[in-house]
């Protein structure tokens, strides 16, 4: 395992104290040739009004400026640390090492093509409760640098792994988005991280999980920049393991259902499976619609 240097953050003011201080947020950023992208991202973090946090950047052994780009940001502010993978240890691996090496009251993944509201940090902060997993902010999604629509998050209550297994897995619902919400630290370490790995829809299965643990809520008066962009994670996942059913007709593998079952309670596995050939045909019925709307409307899926 890497060693990291622990530099020392700012205290609420912003100021940089002791290399002992515990940040109250700890950012863990994983990225793979984010040369396009890595700097908007930064610089949003940066501009936060809450200033009492660490950013920890794992480069997943890109290729592209990314390295240079990120070492010049942590030569310039002391809450920033960046470490280099000696080899590419996989998306999932990524976001682990992230959250294993920060130290924070509470955690934040951050997607290294993403932006943050400026007030971000500040409202999650103030409202986040010992009950909740986790809780986030609005999702703006961006294209070319123009806001195509903006979602809320839907609420779940703990316990609500029905509500969620049954609801389709895109953008439309976008409770995968969880993955990029405000945590307690200590909390999430607890869960059990299995799914970061799988090679299909890791983050709805993740968030799925989250669900034993407490409430996952999102609230108006902030929002994450989700960038559109042909490399995005899940896009490319899409164009390589779908292929001509992507166009035709979607069945999710049986591994994947596979999967939820493995992670569900066990006083929910015997619904989720009745549920199966519901959803099937629910997320039929919704591809073809996107199909409809792309082709037809020319409209954005999102």
């Amino acid at each position: 395992m890497l060693e990291l240097e622990q530099n020392a953050v700012p205290d609420a003011t912003g100021q940089p104290s002791g290399p002992g201080t515990v940040p109250t947020v700890s950012i863990g950023m994983p990225v793979f040739n984010g040369e396009n992208f890595v700097c908007e991202a930064i610089d949003s973090l940066l501009a936060q009004t809450f200033s009492d946090f660490e950013l920890l950047i794992s480069d997943n052994a890109s290729t592209d400026r990314t390295q240079a780009i990120c070492e010049a940001y942590a030569a310039r502010d002391r809450r920033i640390r960046y470490v280099r993978q000696e080899e590419n240890i996989g998306a999932g691996r990524n976001f682990e090492f992230v959250l294993d090496h920060t130290r924070g009251k509470f955690f934040m993944w951050a997607a290294h093509d993403d932006a943050w509201a400026s007030n971000w940090l500040e409202e999650l902060v103030a409202v986040i409760r010992a009950d909740d997993f986790c809780v986030r902010g609005a999702l703006r999604f961006v294209r070319d640098g123009r806001t195509v629509v903006e979602r809320m998050v839907p609420n779940y209550r703990r316990g609500q792994h029905l509500r969620f297994f049954l609801a389709e897995e895109t953008t439309m619902n976008a409770r995968n988005f969880y993955i990029y919400g405000l945590f307690d630290r200590l909390k999430l370490l607890e869960l059990d991280r299995v799914a970061l790995d799988s090679y299909y829809y890791p983050d709805f299965l993740f968030t799925f999980q989250m669900l034993d643990k407490g409430h996952l809520r999102a609230i108006p008066t902030t929002h994450q920049l989700y960038r559109l962009h042909d490399d995005n994670t899940g896009t490319q996942m899409m164009k390589q393991r779908l292929g001509l059913a992507r166009w035709v007709y979607r069945v999710h593998p049986a591994a994947y259902y596979r999967q939820y079952l493995a992670i569900a309670p066990a006083d929910k596995r015997w619904a989720m499976r009745m549920l199966i050939p519901i959803k099937h045909v629910l997320n039929q019925l919704h591809l073809w619609y996107r199909g409809f709307r792309r082709a037809v409307l020319r409209a954005e899926n999102i």
